[in-house]
């Protein structure tokens, strides 16, 4: 599927299913964002240790990867099933939740691990200064995100039953690849974009800086999860 068709797609399916994207959503999302204020609150005291950092940045990643999965799960099976989806319950065992959190959690985790190790090995290598090393970490962090795209299609996979490992995923989605990385690319932009408009931590915010941050990250939860089904769809169901 060409970029266009592939942006085409998930701007339709959004489009179409806005009110219901937002009913299955809204809780998650809080209850998502809640998790991710804690956790910065409490990173704050935590002092110097390493450990530590990496036992709550992984215990934060988890319980934020089972508030997506409540809503993702629900939301790939509405878009991809057609089967009408309840605001909160649903007859879906919880199983399926989980697994589709712990696979999101790992998912995750390994690419983050894995860019924070070539960004070491490349400042090890080239010495950069301060402006090369900030390119350096923008490039890395694309390329990785390009990657969980390719690799996303096992999420979808687990909502509908129909369950791949990696390397299936990252087969489906090998004629994907030169659209997949377009798409990266607007999102990375998307994202990085709104992290700027977002006041920085320590700096006086407002209800209105809240709201901001609440309808952001909102619209980043969905559209980056309905992009996760469009891709299920144009690498699995569609071949």
């Amino acid at each position: 599927m060409p970029l266009v068709s592939l942006i085409v797609l998930t701007v339709h399916l959004i489009n179409r299913h806005i009110f219901q994207g937002l009913r299955l959503s809204v809780v998650p999302v809080v209850a998502g964002l809640v998790v991710w204020y804690n956790y910065l609150g409490y990173a704050q005291g935590m002092g110097d240790s390493v450990f530590l950092a990496i036992a709550a940045a992984a215990g934060m990643l988890i319980v934020f990867s089972l508030c997506v999965a409540w809503f993702a799960v629900r939301w790939h099976r509405f878009l991809l099933l057609a089967e009408p989806q309840h605001p909160l319950a649903t007859d879906r065992p919880i199983d399926v939740f989980t697994r589709y959190g712990w696979r999101l959690f790992r998912l995750i985790f390994g690419l983050l691990f894995a860019g924070v190790l070539i960004l070491i090995f490349l400042d090890m290598l080239l010495r950069p200064g301060p402006l090369v090393h900030a390119f350096l970490i923008n490039i890395v962090w694309f390329l990785v995100f390009w990657v969980f795209l390719r690799l996303s299609p096992v999420l979808p996979g687990i909502a509908v039953d129909r369950v791949m490992r990696l390397h299936e995923a990252w087969a489906a989605t090998g004629k994907q690849a030169a659209p997949l990385f377009g798409l990266a690319v607007m999102l990375f932009v998307m994202t990085v974009g709104i992290q700027l408009m977002i006041p920085v931590e320590g700096a006086a915010a407002s209800a209105l800086d809240a709201v901001f941050v609440l309808v952001t990250f909102w619209v980043q939860v969905l559209i980056h999860t309905t992009a996760v089904t469009a891709i299920f769809h144009a690498g699995v169901l569609r071949r």
